[in-house]
């Protein structure tokens, strides 16, 4: 995206109650999102599976820290499939210990600061962390119905398949990944601190 052109995401803050996350099949609540952090509605994981996507991006899209995914999960109340995608944008290059706790979630990655996203008729979560590096961005689309064909391989999520989850992640984040990249920015996000996102 060029600096002339006008950034579309816009952001807003969630409520102390709460936004309720629903499966896309049953519209039954899968979790409830509030400013810290999350809380399902049954006692398991939300997705169970997952991969990374493999995107094709221009050398200057490759700058600086970031990780995407497709998980797979399976509906409690009405046994129907979904997939989310999540990407993660950090301003800095990370190490692999960031990039282990914080891209991977193996670790404590400290409290989130989530607020919703929004640009034309798409709305998603976005949670912060702050890393050692800077604050990380975590945008979580989904979960979307999964109708499309065969997608699983005996090891998990199968990432090449035409079609798939991966396939449709790939083409939904070349869309605005720009806009993605360069939000810190816009923001106005810089060293790490507590409580400073612009909403």
């Amino acid at each position: 995206m060029q600096d002339t052109e006008p950034f579309m995401i816009e952001t807003k803050a969630i409520e102390p109650s709460g936004i309720a996350i629903d499966c896309p099949h049953c519209r039954k609540a899968l979790l409830t999102v509030f400013p810290h952090g999350p809380k399902k509605a049954f006692d398991r994981y939300l997705y169970t599976d997952g991969d990374t996507v493999p995107i094709e991006l221009a050398p200057r899209q490759r700058l600086l820290g970031w990780d995407i995914e497709v998980r797979l999960g399976t509906c409690p109340f009405c046994a129907g499939a979904y997939f989310g995608i999540t990407a993660r944008f950090i301003d800095a290059i990370p190490d692999d210990d960031v990039i282990h706790v914080y891209f991977f979630r193996n670790g404590d990655r400290g409290e989130e600061n989530n607020f919703i996203g929004r640009r034309s008729e798409e709305t998603w979560i976005i949670s912060r962390f702050d890393t050692p590096v800077g604050p990380m961005l975590e945008h979580q689309f989904g979960p979307f119905a999964a109708t499309f064909g065969e997608w699983l391989w005996p090891n998990g999520v199968a990432g090449c398949v035409i079609g798939g989850p991966s396939d449709l992640a790939r083409h939904f984040l070349l869309t605005q990944w720009d806009e993605l990249r360069t939000m810190p920015k816009a923001l106005g996000l810089g060293a790490a601190k507590p409580d400073d996102i612009p909403l």
